[in-house]
């Protein structure tokens, strides 16, 4: 019994510190996230890619849904998509997905990122409505 209430207590703490720390503005990375440096015409920033497992309403094997959020020049875009290993047999993965800015406008991604050595992706992006109108991004690591 002293062991469940030790773990309720800690598990307790642990939200209660999330938080705390995200109301500091704070922003803490949800388990298996990671960082990437990311850039565009706009500068460099980072875009935090969060898998939310795989998904059973896409009828593609290994298909997983993301949450995304892009930080850059004080800036920040959140949203969710997709990621999809185009092979069994090489990392490299389609990501497509779309984020939302601060005055409400969306933009839809879409590119590759291979997660093997060196970490790179490459992609195109546009405003939603306009997709004759694409600029390039580009991811060129893991941010430390």
């Amino acid at each position: 019994m002293r062991h469940v209430l030790r773990l309720a207590l800690t598990a307790a703490t642990l939200a209660l510190s999330a938080q705390v720390a995200q109301a500091q503005g704070v922003n803490i990375p949800a388990p298996g996230a990671v960082t990437y440096v990311y850039s565009d015409s706009d500068g460099q920033g980072t875009l935090v890619v969060t898998p939310l497992g795989v998904s059973t309403n896409i009828p593609a094997p290994g298909a997983r849904q993301i949450q995304v959020r892009i930080t850059q020049n004080g800036n920040q875009y959140t949203g969710s998509g997709i990621s999809y290993p185009l092979a069994q047999t090489n990392p490299l993965t389609l990501l497509t997905f779309a984020v939302v800015d601060a005055a409400g406008r969306t933009y839809f991604f879409q590119g590759t990122l291979n997660p093997g050595f060196g970490v790179r992706g490459q992609g195109t992006y546009f405003a939603a409505g306009f997709p004759e109108d694409t600029s390039p991004w580009s991811i060129t690591g893991i941010a430390q």
